[in-house]
This record gives C-alpha cells, structure tokens and sequence, in this order.
C-alpha cells in the first residue's frame, strides 16, 4: 500500500510500476505465456498472484478480455495493491479506460489511490452513490471461522458478502475483526456498508472510529447514510454534534436526510436541540423543511418543537420550509387559528398556499369555505387549486357544487377538473346532469368528455339525451361519440332515436356510423315507433298505409318485413304495393326477394309489375358490384363484400361462397365464408362445412368451421327425429287427441305406404276432426275414392260439409283453387291449401308461398308449408327455408324447420 501521498497520476503510475513484482510472469515459460493463463491468476485467493495477473495482462491489452478483467478487478478486488496495479495496467490501454480509472479516482476507498488518480476525476463529475458494480460470481465457502475469514479476501464481492453472512451469524470475533478493517477498505460501497452495520451491531460505542472514518473519509454516500443511521442508535454522549456536523457539510440531500432521521431516532433532548439548529440554520431548505418535520413526530416535546416552528415561519425565506413549519403547527383547529390560515392562503410561495388550504380541511365549514373557493378560482399553481377542491369536496360537495361546477368548466388543468368531476358524480342525477353536459360542451380533454359520456349514459331519459345528443352530432373526437352512440340506443326518447339514424348516415367516421345504425336498430325508440306504425299497415286509410309502408321501408327493421311483404301482396291499394315495392330497393333479405317474385307472378297490376322489376334490377346491379368484391386482392374487402351478401337462391351467390370457403388464402375470409353458408342451413351446406373443414390446415379457421358444422348438425339431428315416421305412426295409434291429429296431417306429404294401415283406422275414429285428417292424408297418399265415399258417409255434419266441399275443389279447376287459397275467408283458404297438396300443381306454389308467410293465423301457414313440400319447385323449396327462418310463431318456425329439414333430406 503506497503510505505518502502522490500529487499527480503520472508519478503515480510510475511509481506503482516500479513496485510491481516481475517474478510471476517471468516463472512463465514465454511460449505459455496465453491471455487465459493470466486471466486464471486474477481468480487466485493469494494478492500477490493476483497482482502478478493484473501486472502481465498488460501484454494482452488490446484484447477485451484482458480490459473487462482489469475493470472488474480495479472496482471489486479487496486489495489495494492489487487495485494499483490493476489502474496501472488499465491506463496503458488508451481512451477506453478513461472512464473506468475516473470511476476509480473519484470512488475507491483508499484516499492515496484517489490521489494518485486524481487527473482523472476532474473531468468525470462522477457521483459513487449511483453507480454499482457488478457483484460477480459466488464460489463454494468452507465451514472452518478461519478459512471463511481468509475468504474476506476473495477477489469475488459476492463470495465476500457470503463469507461475511456466516461469521456474522456465528458470531465470531477474527470475523469481526477482518469486517472492522472491510468496513474502511473494501472497494464495493455495499460490502463496507455492511461490514459497519455488522460490526457497529456487534460492537455499538466501541465502533465510532470505524464510523467516523466512514463519516469523513468514504467516498460512497451510501456508505455515509449507513454510518448516520448507526450512529442514529449508538450510545454515544457526542453522537448528536456529529450527525448534526455531517448533516451541515454533506452536499447529497439523500445523507442529509439520513442524518435528520438519525437524530429523530434518538429522541433526546441534545439530538432535539441539534434539529432545531438544522431547521433554523441548515443551508438547504430540504434539509430545513425535513428537520421541522421530525421535530414535529417527536413526542413530549411539542411546546419546544411549536416554539422553533413559530419562528421558522416568520424567519425562513422558503416556503417549502414555511410549509412545513405550518403542517407541524396544524394541530391547532381553533377557530382563531383557523381564520389565521384563512387570511393567509394568498401567500406568496405555493408550497405554503397548499398547506394551509391543507390545514383548512380540519377547520369549520362556514371559516374554511370562502377562502378555499377563492383558492380554486383564483390560484396561479394548479397544485394548490388541486388542493383546494379535495378540501372543498370533503367539507361538503353538494354545498360547493356552484365552486366546483365553475372549476370544472373552466379550469386549465385537466388534474383540477378531474378532482371535481370525480366529486360531483357522487352527487344526485338532478345535481349533476347539468355540470356533465357543460363538459362535454366545453372540455377540452377528450378522456373527460368520455367519462361525461358514459356517466350521463346512466342517468334518466330527460336528463342524459341532450348532452349525449350534443356528443353524437358535434363532439370532434371519435371516441367520444362512438361512446355517445353505444349509450343513445338504450332511451326510448325520439331526438335520441333521430340524431341515431343520422348519424349513422352521415358522420364522417365509418365505426361512429356502424355503432350509431346498431344503436338505431336496438333502441326502445325505434322499437316504439316501429309498434306504432305496424298497426298502420292495416288502417282503413289508404294515405295511412302508405305513409307507414314508406316510413317502416327506410326503418329496415328485420321484424317489419313481414307486415312489408303482406302488404305487397294483398293491400288494395296499388299506391301502397308499389311504395312497398320501391322501398325494397335497398333492403337486402331473404323475405324481400321471396316477396318480390311472388308479386311478380300473382299481382295482375301493371304499375305493380313494372315497380318490382326496376326494384330488381337495382337489387342485382347491387349484387353484382358485391360479387365483384369478392374478387379483390384486399382480404378485408373480401370479408366486408361476404358480410353484405345474405343466404339467397342466386346459384352465382352460393358459388362465390364456396369458392371462397376452399380456396381464399386469408384465414379470415374463410371463417367469414363459412357462416355465410352455415346461414342457408341446408345439407348442402352441411356437407361442404363437413368436407372443408376436414382438409382445413389452420387450426383457428379449422375450429371455426368445425364449430359452425356441429352447431347445424345437431338441429338438424334434432329436426330429423322430430319427423321420425315411427314416431308419427306410434302417435296416430296411442297419442292424446292433438298428437294424432297433427300426426295424420303430417304424415300426408310424407306419402309412405307403412302409414296407410293406421290412417285407414284413423276414418273410423269417433273424433270428427281426426277422421277428416286421416282422410285428407289419405287422398293425399292417392286414394281418391276415400273422399268421395267418406263425404257420403260422413254423419257429422260439419265434418261432412268440409269433406265435400274439398271434393269439389278438387275436381274443380286450377283457377277456383287459386281463387281458394287467395280468398280472404280463413275456411276457403285451408281448403284451397289442402286441394293444392291433393292435386299437386307448380301454378299453385306462388300462391301457397303468399299463405306461408303471410296468413295471420299459424295453422294456415303451416298447412301451407306441409303443401310446399310437395312441390319440386325452387321457389317451394326456399321459401320454405325462409318462413323457418322468420315466422312470427316460435312454434311454427320450429314445425317449418323440420318439414325444411326433411324436405332437404328426401333425396339421400
């Protein structure tokens, strides 16, 4: 170790030079010499050996292993001369070492090795305290006190920190002793900070030479903390004099304040009197402002600490400090001390004016109010105004809602604002409806004008639609009206309903648009409205059916298509068919185009015909500008074209679907696809989800269609054993009445020869209504001679007169069945729908598709739909499928999808 001190780095280093042993390096035959022999030395537990490496890798300098060697030793070795030489070494090595050996000038322990570095350190502007050197690798430690206190000396910190965490568990005196002298000299701050906190632990008073060399001599200003908190608890008459002396002279605020915590620690009356001098004549204000603090939690001496606070506050300068006196003289809530704090809140420092509007909250209401209200409308700094309206808030918000509303739409700081709007939304709807509404009016934040948004979205009708109104139609920020639109769907109001359907036709953002149509579709507005213009439909008045048709068109309401579709058919009114007519020009449904081709084929009006053929034309040139979408190399233009299409008879339609289910490249699309033909629920579809979905190599879309297969699968599963034959037959013979009734009708389309023998019995039931199903399904199977004999036969008369009524029908024309199944007579109407299935024939299927969906009573248009399956004809066949899909009936819907399901199923 060098005992004289050096001036400059270059007498140093020569110096050191000189008293580097040649001998270890030169015991090296020179052919062996390798950068891993000497870098093995470094790892040595002897110094010598190690110093002899540091000196040798001097010839390897241009390598890195040699240069993070050499740093990782200069900054972790525990000794000096090992150090030295290390520096020594280093500095041969050029530029790159320059801020290891400024690292090392300015923090290794040893005071000559700082000296002797020195050079190197006044350009550095190194501070030791935030820098921490790596703690390396951790060897095996042996069991024995002495060979753990010759591993105090292991070049790994790690290993080090380990061996001293055994000794100082098993309490041993040589351990002690080595840690005394790491405590001064190791070059890792955490080592030394921990050998003097272990030592000072086992030692107490007879340690103050190694913390008062800690105190004047480390470099480390950690190390320098740990010092003060010992000596916070030591027993030692001049330990206050001493903090107080480092906590003067210390420049790192993190000491100083180590230094005040350890006088508070020892709560005596000289550590007390030496607090008083730093919060009275310490030269930083934080350290000032830290002192009255602790003066202030220190207990039995409140009347001194008072004392010393008082005159802080008329003394000191700062406010920081002044704000702390004010916080430790905040017990007093008197209503003298009171209007004190009041006058003063216009202080001109703001940590002052935050303290006292702090204080304030414990103060009387009627004091404290008037001037935190003047302070959240007044104050420059948005901290105090912050302070000032948690204060207002918890003395009252409803009684502050004037102050706090103000605040709220017009402070500049979105923190203030945000304090009182999260307070008023803990008042009543009628309190702070108006104070949301000006937000969303004049907030500039947006995430403000959001949370207004949702909150009013949870208030009354009246209250939130003309702020949520204001939102959708003005707010400049996406978000905020996709957030108005969501909420405008659940009130029933009409301006709500009407800045909706704007909105999702105008507003310049397609997501805005997408919500605002959702929120128009699903609002109680809408769903008032639309009740109110159905029974319309109906009115005597001609100029009110046609009104309400136009106004339920330009709705494209699902549940209205219906209502739609029948008044295209068989209102008088060729004004209101034709409106009906035109308005469908841009709805896209299943219903529409049945409806549009069944008016096409039975309608004898010209206007009428000629209106739903531009209809269609428009329709298809839509159609095929989505087909051409399909086409596109863009994979969500793709997707968007596969969600305007819906399940149609077009075979083009069908086609593109399953192009795109086997053969697009985007995952996406294919999933797309794939619902697409899930919706026309039929076995084609049922096979090609089966067949894709099996050579389906990405396991998402491959789950997706999976999915889709097994959810048709199963109703169709569930609709095949609905319309089991045995089933039907086992009910004809031992069902309850209305089981062997619907089961005759239902066995009549099915015309299976194992169901003769019971329907032949069925004719001899005494129940009239089943005889005549039986009957009926019998001419059916083609036993035209039963009704001919059972219409002689039959001695109930009513039974009788319907029997031969059909009879007639039968062998009438086509033309008196047509005229049958579009008479508005609900008797005529099921007779003429019976004669079509007993005298099957294709003129008949348009007629029998108006009965199927568009008769008001259910029985009507389910015979229809039993006659439907009949006919092997396109339009039967899909118009089935969609009288499945939309009857107003839950019941008929689910008797239609399984005559669709079996109708499917004939042919295999």
């Amino acid at each position: 170790m060098i005992r004289t001190r050096i001036a400059t780095s270059s007498l140093f280093l020569a110096a050191l030079a000189a008293m580097i042993p040649q001998g270890a390096e030169a015991q090296v035959p020179r052919f062996e010499r390798t950068p891993y022999a000497v870098l093995s030395g470094l790892r040595s537990l002897d110094p010598n050996t190690r110093r002899g490496a540091a000196s040798g890798l001097v010839r390897f300098r241009r390598t890195d292993q040699a240069f993070k060697a050499l740093w990782k030793s200069v900054q972790t070795d525990p000794d000096v001369s090992v150090r030295q030489t290390a520096a020594v070494t280093l500095s041969k090595m050029g530029a790159k070492a320059k801020a290891v050996l400024a690292q090392v000038a300015v923090c290794d322990p040893d005071p000559a090795t700082r000296d002797g570095l020195s050079a190197y350190s006044r350009e550095a502007g190194v501070r030791c305290d935030i820098l921490d050197p790596p703690m390396g690798d951790l060897d095996p430690l042996p069991r024995g006190d002495k060979k753990l206190v010759a591993y105090l000396a292991h070049p790994y910190p790690a290993t080090r920190k380990a061996a001293m965490k055994s000794l100082k568990k098993k309490r041993s005196a040589a351990g002690f002793q080595a840690m005394w002298k790491m405590a001064n000299n190791d070059p890792v701050w955490s080592l030394r900070a921990y050998a003097l906190r272990a030592i000072c632990t086992a030692y107490n008073k007879k340690a103050l030479p190694v913390v008062k060399h800690a105190l004047t001599q480390d470099p480390d200003a950690r190390v320098r903390a740990e010092g003060l908190r010992n000596l916070g608890t030591m027993k030692v008459p001049g330990a206050p004099k001493l903090i107080s002396a480092s906590a003067r002279v210390e420049v790192i605020l993190e000491v100083q304040m180590a230094a005040i915590k350890a006088l508070a620690k020892r709560k005596d009356r000289k550590s007390l009197r030496e607090l008083a001098g730093l919060a009275l004549s310490h030269k930083s204000e934080d350290a000032r402002a830290a002192a009255l603090d602790a003066l202030g939690k220190i207990k039995g001496y409140k009347k001194y600490a008072k004392q010393i606070m008082s005159q802080v506050l008329k003394s000191d300068s700062s406010g920081k400090v002044r704000a702390a006196a004010l916080k430790g003289l905040s017990t007093d809530s008197g209503d003298e001390a009171c209007k004190a704090r009041a006058a003063r809140v216009g202080d001109p420092h703001p940590d002052v004016r935050a303290a006292l509007v702090s204080q304030l909250a414990r103060c009387n209401a009627a004091i404290a109010r008037p001037a935190l209200e003047r302070v959240v409308r007044q104050d420059e700094v948005p901290k105090v105004r912050m302070e000032a309206a948690k204060v207002l808030v918890k003395l009252g918000t409803s009684e502050s809602l004037d102050s706090l509303s103000s605040v709220l739409s017009n402070d500049s700081d979105t923190g203030v604002r945000r304090v009182c709007f999260n307070a008023i939304m803990r008042l009543s709807p009628e309190l702070k409806h108006g104070p949301l509404t000006d937000v969303i009016k004049s907030d500039d934040d947006v995430a403000m004008r959001r949370s207004a948004v949702h909150a009013l979205s949870k208030l009354a009708s009246a209250m939130a639609v003309p702020g949520l109104v204001y939102a959708l139609a003005r707010d400049r920020d996406q978000e905020v009206r996709l957030e108005a639109a969501k909420a405008l769907g659940r009130y029933s109001d009409a301006l709500a309903y009407k800045v909706l359907s704007r909105a999702s036709k105008e507003d310049a953002s397609p997501a805005v648009r997408k919500m605002a149509a959702g929120g128009a579709a699903r609002s109680p507005a809408q769903k008032a409205w639309v009740n109110a213009l159905l029974p319309q439909t109906i009115d005597p008045s001609p100029s009110v059916r046609l009104k309400a048709v136009r106004q339920l068109c330009q709705l494209k309401v699902p549940k209205t298509f219906r209502a739609l579709v029948r008044a295209l058919w068989v209102d008088e009114s060729s004004a209101v068919s034709v409106a009906v007519a035109r308005g469908f020009a841009d709805i896209d449904h299943p219903l529409v185009d049945v409806g549009l081709s069944v008016a096409h084929a039975t309608s004898s009006e010209a206007g009428l015909r000629r209106a739903v053929e531009q209809t269609m034309q428009r329709r298809v040139a839509r159609l095929n500008a989505v087909m051409s979408r399909t086409k596109a190399d863009n994979p969500r233009v793709r997707q968007s074209a596969i969600e305007a299409l819906y399940p149609s008879p077009f075979k083009r339609v069908r086609e593109a679907l399953e192009r795109l289910l086997e053969d697009d490249p985007d995952g996406d699309v294919r999933v797309r696809a794939a619902t697409a033909l899930y919706m026309y629920s039929d076995k084609r579809a049922l096979k090609k989800l089966l067949d894709v979905g099996r050579k389906e190599t990405e396991s998402k879309v491959r789950s997706a269609m999976v999915q889709r297969y097994n959810a048709l699968r199963g109703s169709w599963m569930k609709a095949r054993r609905a319309m089991d034959l045995n089933r039907m037959i086992s009910d004809l013979r031992s069902g309850n009445r209305n089981k062997k009734i619907r089961a005759a009708y239902s066995l009549a389309p099915m015309k299976n020869r194992q169901a003769y023998t019971p329907l032949k019995q069925a004719t001899k039931s005494k129940d009239g209504e089943l005889r005549f199903a039986a009957i009926y399904a019998l001419t059916v199977f083609g036993d035209l001679s039963i009704l001919a004999q059972a219409s002689k036969a039959e001695k109930d008369k009513v039974i009788g007169q319907r029997l031969l009524a059909l009879k007639m029908l039968k062998e009438a024309g086509p033309d008196k069945i047509i005229a049958a199944i579009s008479s508005e007579n609900p008797g005529d109407v099921l007779l003429g729908v019976q004669a079509a299935a007993i005298k099957p024939d294709n003129q008949y299927v348009h007629w029998l598709v108006r009965v199927a969906l568009s008769n008001l009573n259910k029985f009507h248009r389910l015979a229809a739909v039993r006659t439907l399956v009949l006919f092997d004809h396109p339009l039967a066949q899909w118009a089935i499928r969609v009288a499945a899909g939309h009857d107003a009936s839950k019941k008929a819907r689910s008797r239609m999808w399984q005559w669709a399901v079996w109708a499917d199923g004939r042919s295999g």
